[in-house]
């Protein structure tokens, strides 16, 4: 799902990673997604802004709450 929130701010909804390529020698990620409506998107970024965005996620000594953590399909 893709809202326009104002003229400046549009909010993708995101229910699923999809894969990533790396391209331009590795230097870009494109990365895919799925909405809970079943359609795809592609995000195309600088790698070193994609691992901007991990790294809250990923910093040692900090976790996802268990009540956040992805659920599991067995």
């Amino acid at each position: 799902m893709i809202v326009e929130l104002s003229g400046d701010l549009t909010l993708i909804s995101v229910a699923s990673f999809r894969t990533v390529e790396l391209i331009d020698g590795g230097d870009t990620a494109v990365i895919r997604l799925a909405g809970a409506d079943g359609n795809e998107l592609a995000v195309m970024m600088p790698v070193r802004v994609a691992m901007e965005i991990a790294r809250p996620f990923t910093t040692s000594g900090q976790s996802i709450a268990p009540e956040r953590q992805p659920k599991t399909q067995d």
